[in-house]
């Protein structure tokens, strides 16, 4: 069992929009029930419009993110909490200053894209 996950030893997974730092999640040696990572977006970066089958609650650590979900737009700064619900449309856009957060989800979750197959997510897996 792992007890302690530094920044420089969380696994590191990077997509063309983000690098997620996983600290919690089955593959990573927890027996936590819950898998929770940090994202790190750099200034006015987008992710891709997708659905995600599992809750996802995400902290904004620093600087600023929009989350269009079911087609709502809310901003978020540091300090606030965003609830992305599953099975809704969702995407995540970085501020000017880019954006750090913390999300925390059930282990597990597959994400899809459009009409794409769902694909497991690797950070919460």
């Amino acid at each position: 069992m792992n007890l302690l996950t530094t920044l420089a030893g969380a696994r590191v997974t990077e997509t063309p929009a983000a690098a997620m730092r996983t600290y919690a999640s089955p593959s990573a040696d927890s027996t936590a029930d819950v898998s929770v990572w940090r994202t790190e977006m750099k200034p006015d970066t987008s992710g891709p419009v997708h659905v995600i089958d599992t809750d996802h609650v995400v902290v904004v650590l620093e600087g600023s993110l929009r989350a269009t979900v079911d087609g709502a737009t809310v901003e978020a700064g540091a300090g606030d909490c965003v609830l992305l619900p599953r099975d809704a449309e969702r995407q995540l856009v970085a501020g000017p200053q880019g954006v750090v957060t913390l999300t925390a989800a059930q282990p597990g979750s597959t994400a899809r894209a459009g009409d794409a197959d769902p694909v497991r997510v690797p950070w919460a897996s």
